[in-house]
């Protein structure tokens, strides 16, 4: 009975750590998006405005805000590059 119990402990001790990282993005590396993928980058997109958020395949994706230069702001979920779900 002990050792099970320190079995369960013990799988409990490493296990917890390795699955509280599993869904945290790293920050997107290089200058050219396009190859952002599974990461959190800034996006400075010319005249339109600026994107912090997700990242996949060089797209936004994932949760993301947008504010533009006429003051405009767009918070929520992305999709292959569209806003599909504006968050309060």
């Amino acid at each position: 009975m002990k050792n099970k119990l320190f079995l369960i402990l013990a799988l409990l001790i490493f296990l917890i750590p390795t699955l509280s990282h599993a869904d945290e993005l790293i920050t997107c590396k290089g200058n050219d998006h396009i190859y952002w993928t599974k990461c959190f980058g800034i996006l400075r997109a010319g005249f339109s405005g600026t994107y912090y958020g997700e990242f996949l395949d060089g797209k936004k994706h994932g949760k993301g805000t947008e504010v533009r230069f006429d003051g405009s702001k767009y918070v929520g979920k992305w999709v292959k590059g569209k806003l599909i779900k504006i968050s309060d």
